[in-house]
């Protein structure tokens, strides 16, 4: 028994009489209070703390709840969360052991079961497991060696099948791909893919090794040497966004559909020349810049509707450049200037003249958007195809021969 002097005595007792007492130690002082009592603070911010202090600051267990409906809970050390769970408004958890303000070994996890948990660098999962939504949609369920997905994993398409086995830094290792039906596509080796026989999951588990996987960007090396880095559509085919490196090495990065490129892209040469515009089934069809031909030289300008239009630059195979105009595909005569004007009723005239009237080749721009491409004769446009507004009837959208309507179009 400590009595009110502070000195500790051995006391015996009998039928709860005091029968025997003897000091065993001198007077002891009571040690300081390591931690405040609990108590109530609102900060400038409108944040709330509930809990222990130490000097002023949050220490011991407590619980701050943000004015933007975060809220934070567990052991503080000197102002900082060190052990416990921080809650967002979203449904997100975040659970562990934390330094600097930040989670660096735990787990988070968010409303929809995606989870990530093990040890996380500057927010984000270094070493673990987790489930990951990737920016396709597709969805990445396993292990992650210093931040990249690393070991045993698998990857689920948002169009059906999967891929599932081993990735090394980031990228798809050994393993196997499940297409939507069940079916074993393709199979991977030291990071190199090949095309198998068809044959459904179960078979392949037993014919082959353990599965062991993949992982997207997938990076694929065809026949021809080229290397593309991006989304897969069911067998092997291109679909979505992706990046492709030809031999040449040109690159083109853009979108494609079932394998061809389709869609707005960009093509640039092993030069480091461009051509920015809109695929159709692997073809430019609208765009400005420089394009290869076949012969060897290239193509500088723009294409309108697959056609080549406007001022361009053709260099041949040998370096030869020739500065030429086309319209709609054709190109002017080079003994024939070719100029742009504006007429008197706003619209803008490309191609041939004859004392400063639309006469030869050319193309016409309305004001409202309505176009003419075809041959003119002082000032006239006789034989084409296009649109034109007639006065208080409405559109013609066609062709012209020998300046009367004539062949497919419509009048509206």
């Amino acid at each position: 028994i400590t009595n009110k002097e502070g000195v500790v005595e051995e006391v015996e007792f009998a039928r709860g009489r005091k029968v025997k007492s003897a000091k065993i130690s001198a007077k002891v002082e009571a040690a300081p209070l390591l931690v405040e009592k609990p108590r109530i603070v609102t900060y400038k911010d409108g944040a709330v703390y509930e809990g222990d202090l130490h000097e002023g600051k949050r220490h011991g267990q407590g619980k701050l709840s943000g004015a933007d409906g975060t809220v934070r809970e567990g052991r503080w050390e000197n102002g900082l969360l060190v052990e416990g769970k921080f809650f967002y408004p979203g449904g997100r958890v975040l659970e562990g052991t934390w330094a600097d303000g930040k989670l660096v070994k735990g787990k988070v996890s968010d409303a929809s079961g995606a989870y990530r948990e093990g040890e996380f660098r500057e927010g984000k999962l270094y070493n673990g497991r987790g489930i990951l939504t990737l920016k396709s949609g597709d969805t990445y369920e396993g292990e992650f060696t210093e931040g990249k997905m690393h070991g045993q994993g698998k990857l689920t398409h948002t169009f059906g099948g999967y891929f599932q086995g081993e990735f090394q830094n980031g990228t798809i290792w050994t393993g196997m791909r499940i297409d939507k039906y069940g079916v074993l596509t393709q199979w991977y080796e030291d990071g190199k893919s090949q095309a198998v026989a068809r044959q459904s999951e179960a078979k392949a588990v037993v014919e082959s090794t353990p599965i062991v996987g993949f992982e997207l960007p997938v990076v694929f090396t065809n026949k021809q040497g080229g290397v593309f880095d991006g989304v897969y559509l069911d067998e092997i085919k291109k679909h979505g966004k992706g990046q492709i490196k030809y031999p040449d090495g040109s690159v083109y990065d853009g979108e494609w559909v079932n394998n061809k490129r389709h869609g707005a892209g960009r093509l640039t040469s092993a030069a480091g020349e461009v051509f920015e515009g809109v695929f159709e089934k692997d073809v430019p069809v609208s765009g400005k810049g420089v394009l290869p031909l076949k012969t060897g030289g290239k193509y500088e300008g723009e294409l309108v509707e697959g056609k080549r239009h406007g001022p361009a630059k053709i260099t041949d195979a040998k370096g030869g450049v020739n500065e030429v105009t086309y319209i709609y595909g054709r190109m002017i005569d080079p003994d024939k200037a070719a100029r742009t004007i504006t007429l008197d009723d706003g619209s803008t005239y490309l191609g041939e003249l004859k004392t400063g009237v639309p006469h030869g080749m050319g193309s016409l721009l309305s004001p409202d958007g309505l176009s003419l491409i075809g041959v003119f004769e002082n000032g006239s446009f006789v034989t084409g195809e296009g649109s034109k507004r007639y006065e208080e009837s409405g559109v013609y959208e066609g062709s012209w021969v020998d300046g009367k309507w004539h062949g497919p179009g419509k009048f509206t």
